[in-house]
């Protein structure tokens, strides 16, 4: 959220930064309950890992859990996977001091083209968003659609997700277009 794009802007308020707290324990699960941005903390008491009402996602030394609430949403999708081989691609053929620059300025062109879709659909008078939208405005794979409902609904959009799942034809033509991602260093798009 920090480097969050104007587009972006319109749908996240000042105040959506979560809290940074450097280590939390036992202890701490009321003020954890309260958290009203939520949270980003470390902790060494892996009962927290059980008390699955307090995070969505926990990161453990071997794995990574998600909340039932956002299992599906945050399942890898043919397009992640898809998204992950290119930004491999470029990364590896850059120095790894520019590898987090290659990283941020995809994050920032991904980021940038889901919120101007978002605001240009609003803008429209649109009031769901379709499969032709997914990819073509959102640049988002139809398998991303569970994802997409629970931001609108964090963001407060007003808008549906009317996404039928393509066919198996659809799916071996059509492919999620990747940003570009701009090689630093080498002018490279």
């Amino acid at each position: 959220l920090q480097s969050a794009s104007t587009a972006a802007s319109k749908y996240l308020p000042a105040d959506t930064q979560p809290d940074a707290l450097l280590y939390v324990g036992l202890a701490d699960i009321p003020s954890l309950q309260e958290c009203q941005n939520g949270y980003v903390a470390c902790t060494t008491e892996r009962i927290l890992g059980e008390k699955t009402e307090l995070w969505d996602v926990f990161v453990d030394s071997d794995r990574i859990v998600t909340s039932e609430k956002f299992s599906r949403a945050l399942s890898l999708t043919s397009s992640d996977r898809q998204h992950f081989v290119e930004l491999s691609r470029a990364t590896r053929e850059e120095p790894a001091a520019n590898a987090a620059a290659v990283f941020e300025q995809y994050f920032e062109v991904t980021n940038d083209k889901l919120f101007t879709g978002l605001a240009s659909l609003e803008a429209a008078g649109a009031r769901e968003v379709q499969n032709h939208h997914m990819d073509r405005k959102l640049g988002l794979s139809v398998a991303d659609a569970p994802w997409l409902r629970l931001l609108v609904k964090e963001l407060e959009v007003h808008m549906m997700i009317k996404v039928t799942p393509p066919s198996a034809a659809d799916r071996a033509s059509r492919r999620a277009p990747l940003p570009s991602v701009q090689t630093v260093g080498r002018g490279r798009l």
